[in-house]
């Protein structure tokens, strides 16, 4: 039978045992001999040692009346301990290590974790694209305003460009006027021979169905107006459907109505003389081109004359 002392003379069943842990061993300790559970304690006991030492272990007693066996256990270079061998140490690779045991509750876990990662990266992701957006909104809005400014500059200058053309067109317009003015000191030639320097009836009086008032004398804009006899400016300016006109009130009344016109170079008030230039010829107001409106009248407002033979008689032709 082998010897189930080790050398120290300890049993080596006792020294196997004392090498469960503590729960365990505790779990097998009650009072009195129980077959099945010695059996269980020697079952556990041979699988740790075969672990640690990798031979087969004494052979375990039986207790059914069936005989004994006994197997000697192989020499141990090394003792260690259950828990080593079960475990696994980094000096015995070769032992084994059991298992982690994650449970399932671990793994759910896990697959939350991950979820709120990708929840978040997609959230950030939207984020940005939202912040990309509204950069590019900006921008937008940014060249949309400088494109604006742009055109309120081009805007501003074109105004500019044209009160200047207009303020350069009032300046010529002054000069003739300029000059006419020594011609009024001078001594104006008291038989004029002509209304318009250059001219030609294109409509005579109360033609039109008779509602024409006046004489249309066609020449090209700016022919000097020259007038047919002395008297006293009574209007210069604007005039509702001639655009512009002028009206000389004369020595025996008389009213002389000038239409049409493109400037004036009398104003309201001024004395002229017979022959003196007071406007020009023009197309303001309800004109299909440029002619002078001629009208003679008894007075402001007054029964209207035909202008013909009230030329013919002073001497003068229409141009």
């Amino acid at each position: 039978m082998a010897d189930k002392h080790d050398e120290g003379g300890r049993d080596k069943f006792s020294t196997l045992k004392s090498r469960i842990p503590e729960s365990l061993r505790n779990s097998f300790s009650s009072s009195g001999n129980n077959p099945v559970r010695n059996k269980i304690l020697a079952g556990v006991v041979a699988a740790g040692a075969f672990v640690a030492v990798g031979s087969p272990l004494v052979a375990v007693s039986g207790e059914d009346g069936g005989g004994s066996q006994n197997r000697d256990v192989a020499p141990v270079a090394e003792q260690r301990p259950l828990s080593a061998a079960v475990n696994g140490t980094p000096e015995s690779p070769e032992s084994v290590k059991l298992p982690s045991g994650e449970s399932d509750s671990d793994d759910g876990e896990k697959q939350n974790l991950d979820k709120s990662k990708q929840v978040r990266q997609q959230r950030a992701a939207e984020k940005a694209k939202q912040v990309e957006a509204e950069r590019k909104a900006e921008q937008k809005k940014a060249v949309q305003q400088q494109a604006e400014k742009k055109r309120a500059l081009a805007r501003e200058a074109a105004q500019k460009e044209k009160a200047e053309q207009q303020n350069k067109a009032d300046e010529q317009e002054k000069q003739p006027r300029a000059k006419a003015a020594p011609k009024a000191a001078e001594a104006p030639d008291p038989t004029p021979n002509k209304l318009v320097e250059q001219g030609f009836l294109t409509s005579g009086f109360h033609s039109r169905g008779g509602t024409h008032a006046g004489i249309d004398i066609g020449a090209d804009t700016g022919t000097p107006i020259y007038a047919p006899q002395a008297g006293t400016v009574i209007s210069s300016g604007s005039a509702s459907g001639f655009g512009m006109w002028v009206r000389v009130q004369h020595d025996n009344g008389e009213v002389t109505v000038y239409g049409h016109i493109h400037s004036s170079q009398v104003s309201v008030g001024q004395q002229v003389e017979a022959g003196q230039q007071i406007a020009t010829v023009g197309s303001r107001g309800q004109s299909t081109g440029p002619h002078l409106h001629f009208e003679v009248r008894v007075g402001p407002g007054a029964q209207e004359l035909n202008p013909i033979p009230w030329l013919q008689q002073r001497g003068l032709s229409l141009g």
